[in-house]
């Protein structure tokens, strides 16, 4: 897993946990910076500030993330212990366990897009393209999960009419 992998899934950890706050630019750089293995004094250097601060820092992001995770996270685990979780919600996808909701980030315009699509036209086309492992199928069941919770926005209200001499209807 790479540094920027990493950053994206304990920034959705922390807005679910957090109620949407995100991590700022530094809490971002230190985390990046722990990850490719470097230390605080060596961090403050490179940012421009006191190690004081910087530790003081980090030291806040891994007892969030202790928290959220269940276990003890450091600068020294904290690959091991992002490993770990992302093994856990591939084997709990894997099991049929609940899909992990948080690893979906900043696509609620795309998802109110498809709902307003279905409401105003019950009877979408709807295509999803792109390369393989970019969340294509993941996207889809986030969108059926969330959307498809709210069942009166989705209720049909007459089958499709499949006639072939329908000039709208695609087979």
């Amino acid at each position: 897993m790479r540094g920027q992998e990493a950053l994206t899934i304990v920034d959705g950890l922390l807005q679910a946990a957090n109620h949407g706050q995100k991590l700022n630019d530094l809490q971002s750089a230190v985390f990046l910076e722990t990850w490719a293995e470097h230390s605080y004094s060596e961090i403050a250097q490179q940012l421009g500030y006191e190690y004081d601060y910087i530790k003081q820092v980090g030291s806040h992001l891994w007892r969030s993330l202790s928290q959220i995770l269940g276990e003890t996270v450091s600068k020294r685990n904290i690959q091991a212990v992002l490993r770990r979780y992302e093994e856990l919600q591939k084997a709990k996808q894997d099991d049929g366990e609940a899909i992990d909701l948080s690893r979906f980030y900043d696509r609620q315009d795309e998802l109110q897009t498809l709902e307003s699509s279905i409401i105003e036209d019950p009877y979408p086309l709807i295509g999803m393209f792109g390369l393989g492992g970019i969340g294509k199928a993941f996207g889809y069941f986030t969108f059926i999960i969330v959307v498809g919770s709210d069942r009166d926005k989705l209720q049909l209200p007459h089958p499709p009419n499949l006639n072939a001499h329908n000039p709208q209807t695609v087979v």
